[in-house]
């Protein structure tokens, strides 16, 4: 599996959310993509996905452009998308909505990828036969996680996953995001908390009002001085005290 996102504008009428941006996935990779509000993350993961098209430049899914193809075609090539805010069918089962997940499977693991998914959140095995909008947050977060992973995706899209989270969920669902890489599923982690984003990734880029600003290994952009300084708030130790 590669992705290759080459020189795409996006815009939102005449306001423009992304200009020229470029990146590469290989297959199983993860990669981070960290920015303020507002950078133009997730506009970029709606067009890698489907949901919106590109004014200009291109997006090619193993060597085959996938730029403003529907979204449940790009499904089924394999990409999966959990959107900022999970959006879970709130009067479903949590068994209902894991299984939406694998609507467009017809091989005969399904019920065994179900048990892969509790195994890996274990409190759903509890919360089965519960409305997904009855759960807590961090309960969605799983069943969202989940449902993307019951397509069998190469490659996950995750937006936002810690957002709004208690800090003992915030450690949980960064557990499961490294064991879905071990596993061998490519990722594109898109995460306020830059800090987190890098502990998890190999590489990483950083967005800027719509522009890739700086790309590389995810331990090199931890210890750049600009990314400590604004997205993990931290500084160099080497900093000269200001007088």
């Amino acid at each position: 599996m590669t992705l290759e996102v080459r020189s795409i504008d996006v815009s939102y009428g005449a306001i423009s959310a992304l200009r020229s941006v470029s990146m590469t996935i290989s297959d199983g990779e993860s990669i981070a993509l960290i920015g303020s509000n507002g950078a133009g993350k997730s506009t970029l993961l709606k067009t890698v996905s489907g949901m919106l098209a590109p004014a200009a430049g291109d997006v090619l899914h193993d060597g085959r452009s996938i730029a403003g193809t529907p979204t449940h075609a790009i499904a089924r090539r394999g990409i999966a998308h959990v959107p900022e805010g999970r959006r879970l069918f709130p009067r479903m089962t949590v068994r209902e909505n894991l299984l939406l997940g694998a609507a467009q499977r017809r091989d005969k693991q399904v019920q065994a990828d179900m048990d892969d998914q509790l195994d890996l959140f274990p409190r759903l095995r509890e919360r089965l036969d519960q409305e997904a909008g009855t759960l807590s947050g961090g309960e969605q977060q799983m069943v969202a996680i989940s449902r993307a992973l019951m397509s069998k995706p190469s490659l996950l899209l995750l937006d936002e996953p810690s957002l709004g989270l208690s800090p003992l969920m915030v450690e949980t669902v960064f557990e499961a995001v490294a064991a879905i890489h071990t596993s061998g599923t490519a990722l594109l982690l898109v995460e306020q908390n830059a800090a987190k984003a890098l502990s998890v990734t190999s590489r990483g880029y950083v967005m800027s009002a719509g522009e890739i600003v700086k790309e590389g290994d995810s331990r090199d952009l931890r210890d750049d001085d600009m990314v400590r300084e604004i997205y993990l708030g931290t500084a160099s130790s080497t900093d000269e005290p200001v007088a």
